[in-house]
């Protein structure tokens, strides 16, 4: 499990090895700076609009994030970001638990290409069988 803290603002104050690890930073690059960093350019800013509206109300955004690692490549995790709140009542930090689905991602994509597949060989074989054949 890959596990972080930031600040109220998002800045990272706490990473574990895992963290590191899987995104290829080192902990020391890590802490300091904002999960932007990992930002893949896969979701909309939408995407990001609504987890931050969500955890600085106060609640738990759970879903699923496509980031980029320090060399380039791609990972998936199944993120939990869980708002600690302060003595005012405000989030003062927020705890983020995220599980790697990267496997579990590529197999996803392979089978939705095995589908397209499938469906192009039916889609060939029938207009086929509806064409009379020539002499």
């Amino acid at each position: 499990m890959l596990v972080a803290v930031t600040d109220r603002d998002g800045t990272i104050i706490h990473a574990n090895d895992i963290f590191s690890k899987i995104s290829k930073y080192p902990k020391e690059q890590l802490l300091g700076q904002n999960h932007r960093i990992l930002k893949s350019g896969y979701h909309p800013a939408s995407f990001y609009a609504e987890l931050w509206r969500t955890i600085t109300a106060g609640k738990i955004w759970r879903g699923e994030i496509k980031n980029r690692a320090a060399d380039g490549s791609f990972y998936w995790v199944d993120a939990s970001i869980v708002p600690v709140m302060g003595a005012d009542g405000r989030p003062e930090r927020y705890v983020a638990v995220r599980v790697p689905i990267t496997e579990r991602k590529e197999a996803e994509a392979r089978l939705k290409d095995l589908d397209q597949l499938k469906n192009t060989f039916i889609r060939i074989v029938s207009h086929q069988f509806r064409t009379p054949l020539n002499a």
